[in-house]
């Protein structure tokens, strides 16, 4: 391949000298372009559907609310890091963990769920400590 002089790497090119196409170049309508985005990723959707940064959080929280109704689901923090939950708190019920890892797993979008920093007391713990507030 040769190079139009203006454009030869050992030339220094002017700001405003621009390389003609030459028959190697490719052009690109706007058809023949492929948009990267075209889908909103599962982790990023929304509960209605629309683009939504923490849309699988959101997502996770509802079905939560859903399942569970009013409970007291304990003191629980729920963050989400791409496509991972990260489900953090104080909970008195062992199965409820699990109950609730198997609800974020489900959901369309969810690579994983970490548990980083949550804490299982006993019943009667949480009571004692609710109760010297």
């Amino acid at each position: 391949m040769t190079f139009p002089k203006s454009c030869h790497p050992t030339n220094q090119m002017q700001p405003s000298s621009i390389c003609p196409p030459t028959s190697s170049t490719q052009r690109f309508s706007p058809d023949t372009q492929t948009h990267l985005f075209a889908t909103i990723p599962p982790e990023r959707r929304g509960i209605d559907g629309a683009y939504d940064y923490f849309g699988l959080r959101n997502r996770v929280i509802q079905t939560f609310e859903h399942q569970f109704g009013s409970i007291n689901l304990g003191d629980i923090n729920l963050t989400q890091r791409g496509a991972v939950i990260v489900l953090q708190g104080r909970f008195c019920d062992l199965h409820l963990i699990y109950q609730l890892i198997a609800i974020a797993l489900r959901t369309d979008g969810t690579e994983g769920v970490e548990i980083n920093g949550v804490t299982v007391f006993k019943p009667t713990d949480v009571v004692r400590s609710t109760d010297n507030a």
